[in-house]
């Protein structure tokens, strides 16, 4: 290879040298090492994070945990209480039931078991059952004789007005 110099000035050459010879002079004396300070530094600040996020996820996966058993008991709770709910309509509204009803509910099951003490006294067991979690609902019925009073009202815009006479 060849280099082309059109001026020549020895200055230039002067400096040249003395700029090429400090840098070797501090490589040979270890200043080098700056690099090596900073790879030091990166790796005990990756070292730091990484034992943070590892002593972080025992208590993430215990939260989850926490929350998935808190989900399906809720799930389940729900499920005996819509069980509890059905028999109580079918109760009413003077429906045939068995001794026992099963309603399935988005994957969870609700058997209710219904006892009859006497003609119009019942005790309604509902159990709800959501993956690995139940709860349990129990419900004392009796019924009388006296009629129901159910009553509704629609209202239009221009509201309700009762007149005496």
């Amino acid at each position: 290879q060849s280099c082309f110099v059109t001026h020549t000035d020895p200055m230039i050459f002067r400096q040249l040298s003395i700029i090429v010879g400090r840098t070797l002079r501090t490589w040979r004396e270890g200043n080098h090492e700056r690099g090596t300070a900073l790879m030091i530094t990166l790796l005990f600040f990756i070292a730091i994070s990484a034992t943070i996020v590892v002593s972080a996820t025992p208590a993430v996966n215990r939260g989850l945990r926490t929350y998935q058993n808190i989900a399906e008991s809720k799930f389940a709770y729900f499920a005996a209480e819509s069980g509890v709910e059905d028999v109580v309509y079918r109760i009413r509204s003077g429906k045939q039931l068995g001794p026992t009803v099963t309603i399935s509910l988005n994957g969870a099951t609700s058997t209710v078991a219904i006892t009859t003490i006497t003609a119009t006294h019942r005790i309604v067991t509902a159990t709800g059952t959501a993956a690995t979690r139940y709860r349990q609902i129990y419900l004392y019925i009796s019924k009388s004789n006296a009629s129901d009073f159910s009553y509704s009202a629609q209202v239009g815009g221009g509201g309700l007005g009762l007149v005496a006479g």
